[in-house]
């Protein structure tokens, strides 16, 4: 498609063309002739470095001059009176090669100004277009459960919007599987032993492939040993971890973590009572959790404890401080089952 720019004079696009009859004075015209002003606007160098206007039947050709300040193209035509067919030639950095052109007609006549709008086409091709990736639409087997030398249909179903070709390849985890034909959209596959097996499906256009699996079990032949199919789940079960301890009450207001450089609180006053807050994250909400603070000196009464079902929680105390000359060890322990973290931070009496 090719794109058009038309620029009138003191509009945005296009070619602007004046045919005056009389020039300055130091321009004057042989009598009968007309003095065209050009102008080539919306149109930057770096699109077009040269342009061209030809006039016809007068073969006058005229190269146009770009004025960098303003982005236009410029320059003057004295033309005899008549009609005359306009063509303006756009060259990009490539001289040889034509990034837009326009026809037009005017007719110039002695002592009168004629104005002309001339279109300009854009001739530079449309721009390319990507590739559209294949899309997988599905996969299927027709049985997941089968025996020793049974065939099964696999088939998949994709499709590329810009109509490349798709190879497919079937692959399987078993030695002892085989498929008729590997390479076909629709095909069979069966295995000659007992095994759970993984069949895979690669789609590929261009450079872009697409995967999908689908998993069989494949039992003894009736009459065999006889087997049964086991399907597992596995979850990963992280390690409980102790965050901080967050304490506030007379003169301490501080949180203590495995991030700082001491595990210390800032002294506490002896007799006084403060909130001491347990943070821990066991990323998990299998297993059974337990969390809790223990202290060598002083009185812990737990307040708030929200880590019954994992996740991320807290548990809150109000600690009695001991008398003046104590160091209290506090003890953070969280536990999911047996895996368990503990962190300790020490508090001095005063």
């Amino acid at each position: 498609m090719m794109k058009m720019r038309e620029l009138l004079t003191g509009a945005l696009a296009g070619i602007a063309l004046t045919l005056a009859g009389c020039a300055p004075e130091e321009a004057k015209t042989p009598s009968g002739d007309g003095l065209m002003s050009v102008a080539v606007r919306g149109l930057s160098a770096g699109q077009i470095t040269q342009m061209i206007l030809t006039a016809q039947p007068a073969n006058v050709s005229k190269s146009l001059i770009l004025d960098p300040n303003t982005g236009v193209f410029g320059g003057l035509l004295v033309l005899p009176s008549g009609t005359h067919t306009l063509t303006a030639t756009g060259y990009g950095v490539d001289p040889t090669v034509v990034v837009a052109s326009g026809t037009g007609t005017v007719t110039v006549t002695p002592n009168t100004t004629t104005p002309v709008a001339l279109r300009i086409y854009d001739q530079t091709a449309m721009q390319g277009q990507q590739d559209i990736a294949p899309m997988l639409r599905s996969m299927s087997a027709s049985k997941a459960d089968l025996v020793v030398n049974e065939p099964i249909t696999v088939s998949v179903d994709a499709v590329d919007l810009d109509g490349d070709a798709l190879a497919y390849a079937w692959t399987s985890d078993c030695p002892s599987g085989s498929f008729a034909d590997p390479s076909a959209a629709i095909t069979t596959w069966k295995s000659s032993a007992p095994a759970s097996c993984t069949l895979q499906v690669s789609v590929t256009s261009r450079d872009i492939t697409l995967h999908e699996t689908v998993p069989v079990l494949v039992y003894s032949a009736p009459g065999g040993g006889g087997e049964g199919g086991v399907q597992v789940a596995g979850e990963y079960v992280p390690r409980p971890h102790v965050d901080s301890l967050y304490m506030r009450g007379p003169g301490v207001y501080q949180s203590v973590s495995r991030g700082d450089y001491l595990a210390n609180f800032v002294p506490a006053s002896a007799g006084q009572q403060y909130t001491l807050e347990l943070s821990v994250g066991f990323d998990t909400y299998f297993g059974t959790f337990d969390a809790g603070v223990q202290t060598d000196c002083g009185t812990l009464v737990k307040q708030y404890d929200s880590c019954g079902s994992g996740g991320y929680c807290y548990v809150t105390y109000l600690w009695t401080a001991p008398a003046a000359g104590s160091a209290c060890k506090l003890t953070a322990t969280a536990a999911n089952g047996s895996l368990v973290d503990r962190f300790s931070a020490g508090i001095f009496v005063k």
